[in-house]
């Protein structure tokens, strides 16, 4: 929806409801979600979103009050949207899930960890989320679109960030993940980082090692140790997944009764909604 709103909603004509209120977005999303099924081997299509209200995930920002903290506000224009997605992937009968008590990344977790059950399966995660760095695997049976044309795998994260994706919850424990106001620990970079998760293969080793300074200095090494609280924080807040087992049968495409979605379908995403019937339907 953020993609659809800020990039994707800035290349087509502004689309209103009979009452006026902008839903470019939604249209967007929709056409999206239609170029992504058209351009893909897709048999399949999950929508997952953040819980909100008392089912809203909580525990992160009790663990870390400052979690996510110091973003800035959503537009209203796109947040009066985004609360309008569910009703309208469910009247559409699109298959959406939320977890109480989850965020939508979580979710996307226990996903992939289903689809891992069958080798045969792929899977491609459209999110612009560096945290899903973690789900990917050097079969390139999950890989991820950030908006580029170009999917993001594996090899293309260990290749740009000299880290392969296994080991990301531990590089963003280390370095910090902005988007999530996680601080890391203080004073150290990515070059450390790397060095770190180079020389152990498990940095929870790092705080009881004889070579630490070996591998990073003494001052960094000192800044390690008084960081421990920090790190396993950071990266407990990092890691993905609520264990919880996801049917992956809901999810296809024969489970879609194309005629509904377009008779369901408001006059003002007619359009969209026809083109993504006739992408499932193919």
């Amino acid at each position: 929806m953020h993609r659809a709103f800020h990039g994707y909603g800035k290349a087509i004509s502004r689309a209103t409801d009979h009452n006026g209120h902008d839903v470019t977005a939604l249209a967007g999303f929709l056409r999206m979600t239609t170029k992504m099924v058209n351009e893909n081997n897709v048999s399949a299509i999950a929508f997952v979103m953040d819980p909100i209200g008392d089912q809203a995930c909580k525990w992160r920002t009790h663990v870390f009050p400052e979690y996510k903290g110091g973003r800035s506000e959503t537009d209203p224009q796109l947040k009066s949207q985004i609360l309008r997605l569910p009703n309208m992937l469910a009247h559409l009968g699109l298959p959406l899930i939320t977890v109480t008590g989850a965020e939508a990344d979580d979710v996307i977790a226990d996903i992939v960890s289903a689809l891992r059950l069958n080798s045969s399966l792929t899977a491609i995660i459209s999110s612009g989320d560096k945290d899903l760095y973690q789900l990917l695997d050097p079969d390139n049976q999950i890989t991820l679109l950030r908006g580029a044309p170009t999917p993001t795998t594996w090899e293309s994260v260990t290749a740009k960030h000299d880290v392969t994706p296994d080991r990301w919850s531990e590089y963003s424990a280390l370095v910090g993940e902005g988007a999530d106001n996680l601080p890391g620990v203080t004073g150290i970079g990515p070059k450390k980082a790397i060095a770190l998760i180079k020389a152990f293969p498990d940095c929870d080793d790092m705080f009881d090692a004889k070579n630490l300074e070996e591998v990073v200095g003494k001052a960094a090494a000192v800044k390690i140790q008084e960081g421990e609280i920090d790190y396993h924080t950071c990266k407990m807040l990092n890691e993905l997944g609520t264990g919880k087992a996801i049917d992956l049968n809901q999810f296809k495409f024969s489970n879609i009764d194309t005629d509904r979605l377009i008779s369901a379908a408001p006059s003002w995403l007619t359009p969209e909604v026809r083109s993504l019937a006739a992408a499932i339907s193919k």
